[in-house]
């Protein structure tokens, strides 16, 4: 295809309808492919593809839509929830070069963009709540996914040459970091020793007791990633498997996207390029613009890639 087009895929972690016409009125005059992805839509409108999975695994929905969207005619597929708000500047022909690197003459071709993946077995990751639950699907026999997926070897072979370095193949103390140390984003609560032992423990009784990995993995933010779509099938297929595995959504994207491309066909947003906000942030957020989005969008910081999450309906709008 001789010009990039971007298909638009909004993703709903939960079904609202109301949203819709939003969205609609945002992107409809940038982006003449745009389909929502929403959970157990029974409605009549085109545009939506009715998916049927948990909020925790989102990616089993991307192989449960593969067939609509192979269908139609574009280059790349913009994924993003129903909350990220993408700059205002941005459509279907021109997003993949605004957003790409250039180098001499041109734009090289990216397969997958995305934010920061991490090695799921890097120093304090255990402080993450999602990491503590992180070896179960491996342990889950009511799936039978060894021979879908890349062997055990294959895969460490993928994730060292896609980060650079050798993946430890035992979590080492770094990996769980001190209990002690205070963390806004942690486990528990700054000091929550005991409960960090329960978590401690729950994580052994469901890594089979032992401190080696059950399989490499990589975490990060899962909101939004842009693909190709010759990319799409394998990738969507390692998700579709990792979502029937019940692994989390920001556990199973990154390491499918690793197991999937090679580190030269990935890139990384800048990290001065987003905003994403916890609730108190959110709603300083809100208050700064009046919760106006037209203001938003008048006012956008062009360097500005995305905002997340925008609760629309805390949002007045000139529809």
């Amino acid at each position: 295809m001789s010009t990039d087009k971007v298909c638009l895929v909004i993703v709903f972690n939960h079904r609202f309808d109301k949203n819709l016409p939003l969205l609609r009125h945002i992107y409809g005059k940038r982006f003449s492919y745009i389909r929502f992805l929403m959970p157990f839509y029974d409605g009549a409108d085109s545009d939506v593809i009715p998916v049927y999975e948990s909020s925790y695994q989102f990616q089993g929905y991307f192989i449960q839509a593969y067939e609509k969207l192979n269908n139609l005619q574009c280059s790349h597929y913009l994924f993003i929830g129903d909350d990220v708000i993408i700059n205002p500047k941005f459509d279907e022909y021109n997003f993949t070069k605004l957003t790409a690197i250039q180098t001499g003459g041109g734009y090289y071709k990216l397969k997958f963009l995305t934010t920061k993946f991490i090695p799921l077995n890097s120093p304090n990751s255990f402080r993450w709540f999602w990491a503590a639950g992180s070896s179960t699907p491996f342990f889950n026999n009511s799936t039978s996914y060894k021979n879908s997926i890349p062997t055990y070897e294959e895969a460490l072979s993928r994730f060292d040459k896609f980060f650079g370095v050798k993946y430890k193949e035992f979590y080492t103390e770094d990996f769980f970091g001190d209990p002690n140390e205070p963390c806004n984003t942690c486990i528990g609560s700054s000091n929550n020793v005991q409960k960090f032992i329960m978590l401690l423990n729950h994580f052994l009784a469901t890594n089979g007791g032992i401190f080696k990995i059950p399989y490499p993995m990589a975490r990060g933010y899962s909101d939004i990633f842009c693909i190709e779509k010759s990319g799409l099938f394998e990738f969507a297929r390692l998700c579709g498997i990792f979502s029937a595995m019940n692994m989390f959504a920001e556990i199973a994207i990154p390491t499918a996207a690793v197991l999937t491309f090679d580190r030269n066909e990935v890139e990384f947003f800048p990290p001065d390029s987003r905003k994403v906000f916890w609730d108190n942030d959110r709603i300083a957020f809100e208050e700064k613009y009046s919760s106006d989005f037209n203001r938003l969008c008048s006012e956008w910081n062009p360097s500005t890639i995305y905002v997340h999450p925008v609760k629309l309906s805390k949002w007045t709008m000139k529809v």
